[in-house]
């Protein structure tokens, strides 16, 4: 799980449930938070976070994630052992 807190007062603005966990250190770019976790079922994934909510915008299955999601110039990209995937921005 990972938490947004008001850093000002200390209260928790919403918790995020992120599968099974956070397998590498989120990003963040343009008020959007991506995350690499894993599924219970064995699977990863890459999702997207919109912060001022919580809310999910969206989220793909990927091979396994061994690295940081990065954003760059309207990309998002993961990269495995074996993959790298790269996946458009809106």
């Amino acid at each position: 799980m990972l938490s947004d807190v008001n850093t000002a007062t200390g209260t928790v603005k919403y918790d995020l449930f992120v599968h099974k966990g956070v397998v590498a250190a989120p990003a963040l770019a343009n008020g959007v938070l991506y995350i690499g976790s894993w599924y219970d079922q064995g699977g990863f994934s890459a999702s997207a976070y919109d912060t001022a909510n919580g809310k999910i915008l969206w989220s793909a299955a990927t091979d396994k994630i061994d690295a940081a999601p990065t954003v760059s110039n309207g990309m998002l990209y993961v990269g495995s052992a074996s993959k790298f995937t790269a996946y458009g921005l809106p």
